[in-house]
C-alpha cells in the first residue's frame, strides 16, 4: 500500500539505490553468519528427488549458467565460483558452502521487494517482484544444481561429513619435497605401488604391479641410477646429476589450450609422458571430442583424457564443469613394457609439489614426475624415457 508520493524522477532513482542497498546488506549480514547454516545437510539446503533432472533436461542449465557473473569478482576476498582449482577437501569444503551461502543470500534478496510499494503504485510492486525472480532464480538454480555434484567429489575423497569450516585436511600431510640435484622425498604415508601400461583391444589399461611396503616417509631416485628402484640410494652424488627445475611455474589453465568440440571441449597442456591412454578404439581424444555430438564418443573422449596420468587432458562440459574426479592419495611406479621402458612416477590425489627453491607447484588431481634424469621439463615427465630408452633395472 503507497504511503508516500514523491515525483517520477526521484522514484526510478530509488529503485536503483534501494536494490543497491538491499543486495549491500544481505551480503554483509549473510557473511557474519556462521557456516553451520550454510551445511548442505540442512533442510532447506538438500537437494531433491528429480532436482538435478529438472535443472538439466528441462530448464537446459547447461546451456545457459556458464553466462552468469561471478559475484567475487567484485571482491579481491570473494571466493570464486565459476571453475574448481582444486581438489584438496578443506577447497572443497569451502566451495560447498559458498553455494550454500550464495543460494541463501538471493533467496533473502527477493524477500524485500514489497518495501517499494510504499511510495510506489500497486503495478510497480509486481515489476519489483519480477526483477527480483528475473535476476535471482538462475543464480540460485545454479547453486543448487553445482552443490550435489561437489558433494560427490568431496565424499568420493573419503570424506562423509562436514566440518563446516576450514581446517587442516589429511592430504595437508602429503608432500613431496624436491631435493636439489638429489631425489624426491616423500611424506605423508602416502601408498606406493607399481602399475603395468598394458595393451588391451586398441587402447591400454593399467594392471597392478609390484606393491611396495608402506612408509610415512621415503625417498625415490631421481637420476634415474639407482640401483635399488624405485628408491633413492645416494646414486645421484657420483653421478653428478642435474636436477634443475626447468617445468613453466603458471598454472595449468594459464597453459592449456582449448580445442572446442559440439557437446564437450578439451583442456591441453601438452605436457605428454607417452602413456597412450589418450588413443582409444573409436579413435584418439582429440578426435572424440569433436564428435563429441554422439554420446557413446564423447563418454570415450571423457575416459581417455581422465586416464591421462600427466594431467595434460581434462575434458570440460560446455556448462564450464571439468570432468576430472578425484583420486585418492597414491603415487605409482609406471611400467611400459610394450615400449620395453621404464616410465615416470604418477602422482594422484591433490599431493603437494614443492620445489628444490621452496616453491609451490600447483595443486593437481594428477601428474607425473620424471624418474629417468633426462626430461628438460623436470621435475616433470616429458616422455624423455622413450628415447633414452631407460630401463629401471630392478
Amino acid at each position: 500500500m503507497q504511503i508516500f508520493f514523491i515525483s517520477d524522477w526521484l522514484m526510478i532513482i530509488s529503485y536503483f539505490v534501494g536494490w543497491s542497498i538491499i543486495q549491500l546488506l544481505v551480503a554483509l549480514s549473510i557473511n557474519k553468519l556462521d557456516d553451520k547454516y550454510f551445511n548442505p545437510d540442512n533442510f532447506w539446503l538438500k537437494t531433491r528427488k528429480g532436482e538435478l533432472t529438472f535443472y538439466r533436461d528441462v530448464l537446459k542449465i547447461k546451456k545457459w549458467k556458464h553466462y552468469l557473473p561471478d559475484g567475487a569478482r567484485a571482491s579481491k576476498k570473494g571466493f570464486r565460483k565459476k571453475n574448481l582449482s582444486s581438489f584438496q577437501t578443506d577447497y572443497l569444503e569451502t566451495f560447498i558452502f559458498e553455494t550454500g551461502k550464495a543460494e541463501i543470500m538471493h533467496w533473502l534478496q527477493i524477500v524485500p521487494f514489497f518495501i517499494f510499494g510504499l511510495w510506489s503504485p500497486p503495478f510497480v510492486v509486481w515489476i519489483m517482484l519480477a526483477y527480483a525472480l528475473i535476476v535471482n532464480l538462475p543464480c540460485i538454480i545454479t547453486q543448487r544444481y553445482n552443490r550435489p555434484r561437489l558433494v560427490k567429489i568431496y565424499k568420493a575423497k573419503g570424506k562423509q561429513s562436514f566440518k563446516g569450516s576450514i581446517s587442516k585436511s589429511e592430504e595437508k600431510k602429503c608432500k613431496i619435497k624436491i631435493i636439489k640435484n638429489g631425489p624426491y622425498i616423500v611424506s605423508g604415508n602416502i601408498p606406493l605401488t607399481e602399475k603395468i601400461i598394458t595393451p588391451k583391444d586398441n587402447g591400454y589399461v593399467y594392471t597392478q604391479g609390484e606393491e611396495y611396503e608402506d612408509k610415512e616417509t621415503y625417498s625415490l631416485c631421481r637420476c634415474g641410477k639407482t640401483k635399488t628402484p624405485p628408491y633413492c640410494d645416494g646414486s645421484h652424488v657420483e653421478a653428478h646429476f642435474n636436477g634443475v627445475e626447468r617445468a613453466s611455474e603458471e598454472k595449468y589453465h594459464k597453459r592449456a589450450a582449448v580445442l572446442e568440440g559440439p557437446d564437450l571441449d578439451l583442456l591441453d597442456d601438452d605436457r605428454c609422458a607417452y602413456a597412450r591412454f589418450c588413443h582409444r578404439d573409436a579413435g584418439n581424444v582429440w578426435e572424440l571430442t569433436l564428435m563429441s555430438d554422439n554420446p557413446e564418443l564423447k563418454k570415450e573422449a571423457i575416459i581417455g583424457a581422465y586416464q591421462c596420468p600427466t594431467g595434460r587432458l581434462i575434458a570440460r562440459e560446455k556448462d564450464g564443469f571439468e570432468i576430472d574426479p578425484v583420486h585418492p592419495p597414491s603415487i605409482e611406479i609406471l611400467q611400459d613394457p610394450e615400449k620395453n621402458v621404464s616410465c615416470g612416477i604418477f602422482v594422484k590425489g591433490g599431493i603437494a609439489l614443492e620445489g628444490s627453491d621452496g616453491f609451490i607447484y600447483e595443486t593437481r588431481n594428477r601428474y607425473t614426475l620424471c624418474r629417468c634424469g633426462e626430461s628438460i621439463i623436470k621435475p616433470f615427465c616429458d616422455a624423455s624415457h622413450i628415447n633414452y630408452r631407460f630401463r629401471d633395472d630392478k
